[in-house]
């Protein structure tokens, strides 16, 4: 809810890695902001070959309601293993795919703000086809905050959430983008 956010009740959100599974993550809110390399952090908690991103995204649009906001931390990376040694093209199809059956009967009611990141990290990467690589340096990764509609905007119009919507003063800030029924991507708000 809005009014878990540390700001508003300190200590009260409550952050969560998934993978295969969903894992405590074991930080606050500000010790999260603070960690220089969340990648490490994130990649002792669960499995961690895959993303579901079909169940993620579907268990949360199911079960963000009322004053709900979800927050989803990711890279993004689509990796489905069933997708596994498929062309880049037939993982894009899948991914369209996958935004237009779960986003798709949630359109007109909810809304999402993703906001990207960068942060250090050091560790193996793996392409689209899973060769592996070792990288040090940034790495963006994202929060994708969903709600309803009514939510997302007392988010950025309500004068007690004015210190959280400045996002663009966290930590690694680097992008933002607004969604708005889900479909189409309007402007940046102004509002922070």
């Amino acid at each position: 809810m809005l009014t878990e956010f540390d700001a508003i009740n300190p200590g009260q959100g409550k952050l969560f890695v998934v993978n295969t599974e969903v894992n405590d993550l074991g930080l606050t809110l500000p010790q999260f902001f603070k960690e220089k390399n969340i990648f490490t952090v994130a990649k002792t908690k669960g499995k961690t070959t895959s993303t579901d991103f079909e169940k993620i995204f579907t268990d949360i649009l199911s079960n963000t309601s009322g004053d709900d906001l979800s927050i989803l931390v990711s890279d993004l990376i689509y990796s489905d293993a069933s997708l596994t040694g498929m062309s880049a093209q037939k993982t894009l199809d899948a991914a369209s795919s996958l935004l237009t059956t779960v986003f798709n009967p949630y359109a007109r009611t909810h809304s999402m703000l993703v906001l990207k990141f960068n942060a250090d990290f050091d560790g193996t990467y793996y392409s689209w086809n899973n060769a592996k690589k070792k990288y040090a340096g940034e790495r963006p990764y994202y929060l994708c905050l969903i709600g309803r509609n009514e939510t997302i905007q007392r988010l950025y119009q309500d004068q007690a959430y004015q210190t959280i919507r400045r996002f663009d003063q966290l930590p690694g800030f680097a992008d933002s983008w607004f969604l708005d029924e889900m479909r189409k991507q309007l402007p940046r708000s102004t509002a922070y």
